[in-house]
């Protein structure tokens, strides 16, 4: 390194300050090292500034573009069709006997739901007394010293094994715990049931994880349904696997779970409308809640209504948000880059106190990306996204037609979406519900790929939804996967990103090695000329002491030394 510091004695013959001289002289060399090192910071606040770009759309897409998040996910037709529920008895009092929601492909009507019987998994439990009962103590014994199961362990017996739901567990031996072979029943997929010592009853349970008839637990293939380990535990069968039956508008179902979804309606049985039989009718109700519809909410007709309060707020959200990320996006290829505040020098650093630092980079940071040509592209795309009429959706393909459009204002950024007339948009989901859910989440046949020829991609474009569109777009610019050509997303090939394979693989990454490969042919340059310098400066001193030593001994010759 040019700047390590040596060990030097000079000076002795001359008086001077050969050190400062020295350092006078390479700050003026090193003004092109000084250069590249800032050059190098420009660009590593560059990646920074990408990635920040990149993360605010990896949140946005985590948050409202996952099909797991059932409330949040804008792809999803039930983000935009919304209903509300009431269920209420014949007398008008509310009842919790069945839950209700509606999904988008539920339209308005009115439902009569009876429920005779609920769905239930079929439990065995084992003896209550006798030898073969098992305590909470039990569970950590070896099966060698339970006393139902010593019987299978006589001298020469086979290893214990049994099945359920052709599931076959064998090769328990007596030294197997009884707790060990619970947790290998309990681990097996294929047994699908949970076998445990219920603390309340102390009793243990096998049960099926699933209800409905055909969801009995099959110890054997034939009658009696029992084996080795319904012998040893002595269960018995304490409740029979049955399915759900009920009556909506007088159309009898029977069904194998207690939550079912029949024309985009999904219902959640809580328990029986009557006793024995189905005597006892509940009142279904889906309502909307709008301002004109309010006093129909407590009404006990059976009926099912949008929630049109709630689209609405959702699609102000998807507002809110595209704005975000536009308003981000703007301020970042608008903002002027201030040529005043270049990256400071590490000397320069050293001169000044933390926060002075902190003022000086955060002006030295403005407008990094200015016209950047990836951001404005990633622009010019979302706008175009929204604003393009979406093929097949008609009579509602622009957003214009609900009440939406694009903002021209290009003082506070152009291109964001304004809500301009709520009470159309309230019209429309009111009047055509289903074209609200197309014109946002309509999906094309043609299956997402960066790789797609052009025209493949045009035609998907066409045909999806404007949720789709911004997704597509997207996962263009941030996706970690790799493309046909071996790359990742836009963002991602430019400026990579943390805690991915990505994090040194990327353009300007190779651009800052170039710059390093520079810095460190400088740096050595650096250090031979302050060799050289030194070396000069050494040699005068050489000189001056000769000639120092050559002049007191001519005076001493002449008599004139002292």
């Amino acid at each position: 390194m040019w700047n390590v510091q040596k060990m030097r004695i000079s000076g002795l013959a001359s008086g001077m300050d050969t050190d400062m001289m020295v350092q006078n002289l390479m700050r003026a060399e090193r003004i092109p090292l000084d250069r590249l090192y800032q050059q190098k910071q420009l660009i590593e606040w560059r990646r920074d500034a990408y990635r920040d770009i990149t993360n605010t759309l990896r949140v946005f897409k985590e948050e409202y573009m996952d099909v797991l998040k059932s409330d949040t996910n804008m792809l999803s037709p039930n983000y935009f069709k919304k209903f509300t529920s009431t269920v209420t008895d014949e007398l008008g009092k509310e009842s919790n006997a069945v839950e209700v929601s509606g999904s988008a492909g539920a339209i308005e009507e009115e439902l009569k739901v009876q429920v005779g019987q609920l769905a239930q998994a079929n439990i065995w439990v084992g003896s209550s007394d006798g030898d073969k009962k098992i305590t909470k103590e039990d569970l950590g014994k070896t099966l060698g010293e339970l006393d139902g199961f010593k019987e299978f362990f006589a001298e020469g017996a086979d290893p214990f094994q049994f099945t359920i739901n052709k599931a076959q567990f064998k090769d328990f031996t007596k030294d197997t715990t009884l707790k060990e072979l619970m947790a290998k029943v309990n681990g097996d997929e294929k047994a699908n049931v949970t076998m445990r010592f219920n603390e309340i009853t102390n009793i243990m349970e096998i049960i099926g994880k699933k209800t409905g008839a055909d969801n009995t637990i099959r110890f054997s293939e034939g009658e009696p349904n029992s084996n080795a380990l319904t012998t040893a535990l002595g269960l018995t069968e304490r409740q029979v696997a049955q399915d759900a039956k009920v009556i909506i508008n007088e159309t009898v179902t029977g069904i194998s779970s207690n939550q079912f979804t029949r024309n985009g309606i999904t219902y959640k049985l809580n328990h029986t409308t009557g006793t024995e039989t189905v005597t006892e009718t509940v009142t279904v109700s889906l309502r909307q809640d709008v301002d004109t519809a309010v006093d129909n909410i407590k009404t006990v007709t059976v009926s099912l209504r949008q929630d049109v309060d709630t689209a609405v707020d959702n699609i102000k959200t998807v507002v809110e948000e595209y704005n975000k990320i536009v308003d981000l996006l703007n301020t970042k290829v608008s903002e002027k880059y201030n040529k005043n505040f270049p990256p400071l020098t590490q000397e320069q650093r050293e001169a000044m106190d933390t926060k002075d630092i902190e003022k000086w980079e955060e002006k030295a940071k403005t407008g990094l990306l200015t016209r950047d040509s990836l951001l404005q592209g990633i622009l010019q795309d979302m706008r175009r996204s929204l604003s393009d009429p979406v093929d097949g959706v008609a009579p509602i393909a622009y957003l214009r037609q609900i009440g939406i459009d694009t903002s021209r204002d290009y003082k506070n950024g152009s291109g964001k979406l304004v809500i301009t007339d709520e009470r159309k948009l309230r019209e429309a989901l009111v009047n055509d519900p289903d074209g609200i859910v197309r014109i946002f989440t309509k999906t094309s046949d043609k299956s997402y790929s960066r790789s797609m020829p052009k025209e493949g991609r045009q035609e998907r474009y066409n045909e999806q939804g404007l949720m789709h569109r911004l997704s597509d777009i997207i996962n263009d610019n941030i996706s970690t996967f790799l493309d046909a050509n071996g790359n990742p997303g836009k963002l991602i090939t430019k400026a990579g990103l943390e805690n991915t394979r990505f994090v040194d693989q990327h353009q300007l990454n190779d651009d800052m090695k170039r710059l390093s490969r520079r810095m460190d042919d400088l740096e050595r340059n650096l250090i031979r000329k302050e060799n050289a310098y030194y070396s000069r400066f050494a040699a005068m001193e050489k000189a001056l002491a000769q000639m120092q030593n050559q002049a007191s001994s001519l005076l001493a010759q002449l008599g004139m030394g002292n």
